[in-house]
């Protein structure tokens, strides 16, 4: 069994300010984490790929999705909408990352 730590524990978004806590997740025994992915540059991601696997990390990602693009809503017209820029921005992330296991998302209550 693999172990992953959720980083919006402590923050929204990933900066050099984590690496003190990642340092220490390593060091504690989690074999993995899960970035946040709200916003910013898909690019911008790239170098802590290199971060992540320095510290020998395996990631996913998590990002939200609201009602108006929940892909289980019960209404099909919702499930059937095109992406929406938030969940484009979340795949271009994961994929600068190297982060092609399954992304997670959390609807909104």
């Amino acid at each position: 069994m693999k172990f992953g730590m959720n980083l919006l524990l402590w923050s929204g978004e990933l900066n050099d300010g984590m690496m003190p806590v990642l340092e220490q997740l390593k060091k504690i025994g989690y074999d993995g984490v899960e970035v946040p992915i709200f916003g910013g540059d898909p690019a911008s991601f790239r170098p802590w790929a290199k971060r992540l696997d320095d510290l020998g990390f395996e990631r996913t990602a998590v990002t939200i999705r609201t009602e108006a693009d929940n892909p289980i809503s019960p209404d099909a017209k919702i499930r059937a909408a095109p992406l929406n820029d938030q969940a484009v921005f979340a795949w271009l992330a994961a994929r600068e990352m190297k982060q092609y296991q399954a992304v997670t998302t959390k609807s909104r209550p």
